[in-house]
């Protein structure tokens, strides 16, 4: 999905105020601190999760590829339910 990294940012906000989360980043430090987390966290191990077109002023978000990185961090998938047994 791509993104204008004014829109990116603009849905940031709209998390952190919906989830009441205290926002701590400005669009420029919010811009610096995705192009930090492409470089040092999420693009690594053979994981491409995001890529900024800095001429274009655009952010992609590869999901498929964020779904990995999070499968390889937790172990298992998003909406993977662990099965539980019921006492009768």
């Amino acid at each position: 999905m791509k993104y204008k990294n004014e829109t990116l940012f603009k849905m940031y906000v709209q998390w952190c105020d919906g989830s009441k989360v205290k926002m701590e980043f400005n669009k420029i430090s919010f811009g610096m601190r995705i192009t930090v987390l492409m470089k040092k966290q999420w693009n690594t191990n053979g994981f491409a999760c995001l890529k900024k077109d800095t001429s274009n002023s655009t952010t992609t978000l590869y999901l498929g590829e964020f779904k990995k990185y999070f499968v390889n961090l937790n172990g298992y998938e998003f909406g993977e339910e662990e099965e539980v047994e019921e006492d009768e």
